[in-house]
């Protein structure tokens, strides 16, 4: 698949292997490669279905149409874009782990609190406990 995107005129990305980009005019196409899954993402509906033509020729291709879930990344589309979330791939782990059950609990801590290892008063063993 890489070979034939390279050869099609994309360009891999310097920071990630499995993306891959196409910017010629107006046209800008980016696709991520994982596995046998592939995102396809562009500026032009008409660029896309070309380029899925293209690669029907070579490769069993099946569209899926809009993203829903990529590798653990809920995918959900609103008024403002699209919003990225991993609450579902959350859910799955503790279903998994038997803990979907289990009774939530505040962070005992101050979450924005500052901890530094070199100043501030040390603890003492009540507050240990």
């Amino acid at each position: 698949m890489c070979a034939k995107l390279v050869a099609l005129g994309f360009v891999p990305s310097k920071a990630d292997t499995s993306l891959f980009f196409y910017n010629r005019g107006k046209h800008s196409v980016y696709i991520l490669v994982y596995v046998d899954d592939i995102i396809v993402a562009s500026s032009s509906s008409e660029a896309v279905s070309a380029l899925l033509n293209n690669l029907k020729k070579d490769f069993a291709l099946k569209d899926l149409g809009d993203l829903h879930y990529f590798v653990g990344i809920e995918v959900k589309r609103n008024q403002n874009g699209l919003v990225l979330s991993q609450g579902r791939y959350a859910c799955d782990i503790l279903l998994l782990s038997s803990m979907d059950k289990c009774k939530t609990i505040d962070t005992p801590l101050c979450s924005n609190e500052k901890l530094s290892a070199i100043s501030g008063s040390a603890l003492s063993l009540d507050d240990a406990t």
